[in-house]
């Protein structure tokens, strides 16, 4: 949203000011401006005043632009579910970063983000939503690398899991608590519908 194809998308208002680690800083309203017709966002973010760091950043899907939200999903993958009688729409996406000072630089300690997608399968008579929630919170920062790794360890770009459950083992994950996969939810749905 700060970018240069995107600032002037928004309008922007000084809601105010706070104390953030000691440092005064500008409270930033923003949401995207009317008419426009794409997905933006709408939220807050916390400017530290004499560094001009963003500390704290807040936001969601603005509701001027909610209805042109599109699906988390691939090029490729859109049509093809579409063909196959799928509809997949973004209802909501929700998203937090917070700051922490060390040493005179800013780190990442916190980053949360939600979505809500709804689905349909036309032919499988299948409706609902799919709530996608993730945080991830860092208690300690090091501000030393360990080490770089070897270029075989890392995960090459484009990389795709290829191996997939295809056989259920009853035994396979031995004494670990889990629930077994039945067909109870699918037999309820069954005679739900014959009533």
């Amino acid at each position: 949203m700060l970018g240069k194809d995107y600032f002037k998308k928004y309008k922007f208002e000084v809601a105010g000011s706070t104390n953030v680690f000691g440092e005064e800083a500008w409270l930033i309203k923003f949401d995207q401006q009317k008419g426009l017709k794409e997905a933006l966002y709408k939220g807050t973010m916390v400017i530290v005043k004499s560094s001009f760091a963003i500390v704290s950043i807040d936001f969601a899907l603005s509701p001027e632009g909610i209805e042109y939200a599109k699906a988390d999903l691939s090029f490729l993958a859109k049509p093809i579910l579409s063909l196959l009688g799928y509809s997949i729409r973004k209802l909501t996406e929700e998203f937090s970063e917070r700051y922490v000072k060390i040493d005179h630089k800013w780190y990442s300690y916190f980053y949360k983000i939600s979505t809500v997608h709804h689905f349909k399968a036309k032919y499988k008579h299948l409706e609902g939503n799919l709530y996608v929630n993730a945080e991830l919170f860092i208690p300690k920062i090091n501000k030393h690398s360990e080490g770089s790794y070897e270029k075989k360890l890392v995960m090459p770009d484009g990389y795709v899991f290829k191996n997939y459950v295809t056989v259920y083992k009853d035994g396979f994950w031995g004494d670990y608590n889990f629930i077994k996969p039945t067909n109870s939810l699918k037999e309820i749905a069954e005679r739900m519908n014959t009533n």
